[in-house]
């Protein structure tokens, strides 16, 4: 069986590469890419796919839009799973990410790119329903005040790469039950608001760094402006000056040819002087 993927990533050179990842595989098929959210949504509207693979940031505001639509893809796409790539290793970007409630999600950074096979094997543990993160977050995880002796285990699984099939062999139990306590784990870890609040402080985090960024290019930018403008200035005045210059000079040499020579004509006159004879 075939799992049909889309994949979403705003920078050309990752996006083309990954998808000659994915294509390298028989059982994968990329079937639609996107270079910003609303094309994302889009692209998987109209293909509903198996599979979505996007960035975390993607324009059009680069704040956290990989989660957005990670959500919004599992409400509208129920049998649609999400793998969210990331470059950020900070493990409420995960909790975020899976503690709204949903199964069928991955958060795995992007350094798993080039071990092609953790990409795939996400693909795949959410094609079947399940979730799956990073190692290196489920590793921090096991730490969590909020995580029992049970869901330690079940972390330390998920920081060895296992999914949920080797999970539930491990523990005697069945894959839906695996589901059920990684959803609940996220969940308390991501507090009553069920991930909201803290997706929503990252997003005013990311929209202050970005304003940041964006204020001091335009300060940047305003301060390379008026200094072209005034050499502009500048150049026009010693232009104009020049000009002036130009245009008194003649007088002023006629007039030293005066003071020189009373009697003597302008050369314009003694050059139209009519000849004796």
């Amino acid at each position: 069986m075939t799992i049909r993927v889309v994949l979403g990533e705003d920078n050309v050179l990752v996006r083309e590469g990954v998808r000659a990842l994915l294509d390298s595989y028989e059982d994968i098929e990329v079937v639609g890419v996107a270079q910003d959210a609303p094309t994302l949504m889009a692209a998987a509207a109209e293909h509903v796919p198996d599979v979505v693979v996007t960035d975390i940031k993607m324009p059009p505001s680069f704040q956290l839009e990989g989660i957005d639509c990670a959500h919004a893809i599992r409400h509208d796409h129920p049998d649609t799973g999400v793998v969210v790539l990331s470059a950020h290793d900070d493990e409420e970007y995960a909790i975020a990410l899976l503690g709204g409630g949903h199964s069928g999600l991955a958060y795995l950074l992007k350094d798993r790119i080039a071990q092609g096979d953790e990409l795939v094997r996400a693909i795949h543990e959410v094609h079947a329903g399940g979730s799956a993160v990073d190692p290196v977050i489920a590793e921090r995880l096991t730490g969590s005040k909020h995580a029992d002796e049970e869901d330690r285990a079940v972390l330390d699984m998920m920081s060895k790469g296992l999914g949920y099939a080797d999970m539930a062999r491990e523990l005697g139990t069945t894959q839906e039950a695996v589901d059920r306590r990684v959803t609940e784990l996220f969940g308390r870890m991501a507090g009553d608001g069920a991930g909201a609040g803290l997706l929503g402080e990252f997003k005013r985090l990311h929209a202050a760094v970005a304003g940041t960024i964006a204020r001091d290019g335009h300060d940047a930018r305003g301060v390379h402006d008026r200094r072209r403008g005034r050499a502009r200035r500048l150049a026009a005045r010693a232009g104009r000056r020049g000009a002036r210059a130009r245009a008194v000079r003649p007088g002023k040499r006629l007039a030293a040819e005066r003071a020189a020579d009373p009697g003597r004509r302008p050369c314009a006159a003694r050059r139209h002087r009519p000849s004796a004879g």
